[in-house]
């Protein structure tokens, strides 16, 4: 079966035979092997295409009204010229403590001038406080509240909006009261659906944070336990006695309505996502896990510690969307998928689907088209790449390069997201806190260790001498970094901004190549100039591999759970044209490239 290669050679083939002047019939034949290629999805495609998860076209960009500097024809047009499609409608208290007409009045203008900017109002927050409480356990008051929100239902179906927000409760809520409390809410609620049901509107209670109604899942439930008319607003900064991705996942179909902020898990703040400790890429998962289907609803409020405008959320979502599709990208890449790093390429091969010694490679990068790298690391800094790793589930990958450059980039969408300037770098690894050690071999500004903060790319928090540094590995089971330079192993214990030396280890050659972690955890190999080894963490020996062949300079070795090795061996130099396989042997060939090391994706 042809590759993508092949084809192109073949192409070549058939011009230089045929001329300028190719007949039907070999145009035909590349047409038709062509057809066949793509068929059987042998050819180099993105691996997103893989993937069965997509965000819903239904999740358009929306926003809460606060954010606004005000409400009038001139704004909303900036605000959908900025990419927002969705609107929710937040009351202002002159409007609340007004009356009824110029509630009307409002609304009428509100959503004539919002459809005239081409804005949809998608949703409206009833306003909230002891005369929209619907927990309040006196029988006398309770009708007023009623009214209460019936009017804003009312003056919500007037702007036709798809749905519509309410507080459960006010706070504070004492423990002894929260069962009258949560039966109270359960009879106003009652009332609510059957009015909303006459009325064509879709109700949805929010979840809230502290001592309020509803704030856990479980409670939430259990306030609407047979009342099925009435929906579930999920608010991501309001929880803060279960993750946002668990409370989504466990109200499931319920959520009808989304408002998206970060908090820091100690109260609420309508921060901008990616400011707080949301895992956002697992909270989007979560949302398509369980079918949501409305509108993206930004609910950031702009604060003394929150300055930004409407402005910056479609920005942000974007960022958010790429980041998800970045997971989703990664969990596409085939499990039996190995990268090769030379010249200034890094590439992934899907094992199974290689043919012979023809490698199917699907998926590429090269640094000479990075069009997010400066002009010096572009076409100079990346030029001989010789370390890569996966990190983060297969979300991203580390690289070094020998000739004088570290990066992180995303697998999904090729991006750039970290580089520095590191002299002869060969090896680098994620450590814990936003942290990054780079190995930096023989130079006159080398032979050490590399501490780096991911947010200050060209300032390194710390540097260690370690003569001819090739490779650093950060074992997460023992909280240690692992170094090994010329003829020792080091071990490191990362103190803040800073690493400590706690042991050191003589290694039983010279001319220290690969460092590597098994995929047990259990112990790391190491290559010198004569043979491969394995060294044990926990009795600190050094033992050949058993079946594994000595070779001068092994560059890379790497074995996955199921027991198969893949090495590099230099064949010209120090490169190589070959990705080497053992137990069981296979040797796939890249003529084309000076591969340095080689690889499994997953380990």
């Amino acid at each position: 079966m042809y590759n993508a290669t092949e084809i192109l050679n073949l192409n070549k083939t058939l011009d230089t035979k045929t001329g300028t002047t190719m007949n039907e019939g070999i145009a035909r034949l590349k047409y038709l092997i062509l057809l066949a290629v793509l068929a059987t999805g042998y050819v180099f495609q993105p691996c997103v295409a893989q993937g069965t998860k997509k965000i819903p076209e239904s999740w358009k960009l929306g926003t809460a009204s606060g954010l606004f500097p005000d409400l009038t024809p001139e704004t909303l047009r900036e605000v959908k010229a900025s990419g927002i499609e969705h609107v929710e409608l937040n009351w202002k208290p002159d409007l609340v403590n007004g009356t009824p007409a110029e509630r009307l009045a409002f609304v009428k203008n509100f959503y004539r001038d919002a459809k005239k900017a081409g804005l949809i109002v998608w949703s409206t927050h009833i306003p909230y406080g002891k005369k929209f409480d619907l927990a309040e356990t006196d029988p006398a008051k309770r009708p007023e509240i009623l009214r209460n929100a019936k009017e804003y239902i009312d003056l919500a179906m007037e702007m036709k909006v798809k749905q519509i927000v309410i507080h459960p409760s006010t706070e504070p809520i004492a423990d002894a009261e929260r069962t009258a409390k949560i039966a109270a809410c359960r009879e106003s609620l009652k009332e609510l659906s059957v009015y909303c049901r006459k009325k064509g509107a879709s109700l949805n209670i929010e979840c809230l944070p502290r001592t309020c109604l509803g704030n856990t899942s479980k409670e939430i439930l259990q306030i609407l336990d047979g009342i099925d008319n009435i929906g579930i607003c999920f608010d991501s900064n309001h929880l803060l006695k279960e993750t946002p991705q668990d409370f989504v996942r466990a109200v499931n179909k319920r959520i009808r309505m989304i408002h998206i902020s970060d908090y820091d898990n100690v109260n609420e703040r309508h921060w901008l996502p990616g400011k707080g400790v949301i895992d956002w890429n697992e909270v989007i998962s979560a949302l398509v896990e369980v079918g949501y289907q409305g509108s993206f609803m930004y609910e950031a409020v702009k604060k003394a510690d929150n300055d930004y405008s409407f402005k910056d959320l479609k920005p942000n979502y974007e960022s958010l969307k790429k980041a998800w599709l970045n997971q989703e990208y990664a969990q596409a890449i085939p499990p039996k998928s190995f990268l090769v790093c030379g010249d200034s390429k890094i590439l992934i091969v899907d094992y199974n689907k290689s043919r012979d010694s023809i490698p199917q490679v699907i998926w590429s990068w090269d640094a000479h088209e990075a069009q997010d790298l400066p002009e010096e690391f572009r076409n100079r800094k990346f030029n001989s790449t010789d370390d890569c790793k996966s990190i983060n589930n297969g979300k991203q990958i580390l690289i070094s390069s020998s000739s004088g450059a570290i990066a992180i980039l995303n697998v999904a969408d090729k991006k750039v997201t970290f580089f520095a300037e590191v002299p002869n770098a060969h090896s680098i690894t994620l450590l814990p806190g936003n942290r990054l050690a780079a190995a930096a071999s023989t130079h006159a500004k080398g032979n050490k260790i590399m501490l780096f903060d991911l947010n200050k790319p060209n300032q390194p928090l710390f540097t260690d001498s370690l003569y001819s540094a090739h490779g650093v590995v950060w074992d997460a089971k023992r909280e240690s970094l692992f170094a090994l330079g010329f003829d020792v192993l080091r071990e490191y214990k990362l103190n803040g901004n800073s690493l400590a030396l706690k042991a050191h280890w003589k290694i039983p050659g010279e001319g220290g190549h690969e460092l590597g972690l098994t995929s047990d955890e259990n112990t790391l190999f190491v290559t010198e100039h004569t043979g491969a080894w394995i060294f044990n963490q926990n009795d600190h020996q050094f033992t050949k591999i058993k079946g594994f062949p000595d070779a001068e300079n092994i560059k890379s070795l790497n074995r996955d759970r199921s027991g198969q090795y893949i090495f590099t061996i230099p064949e010209k130099s120090w490169w190589t044209y070959h990705v080497r396989f053992l137990a069981p042997e296979r040797s796939f060939a890249f003529p084309d490239m000076k591969v340095y090391k080689a690889r499994w994706f997953y380990q």
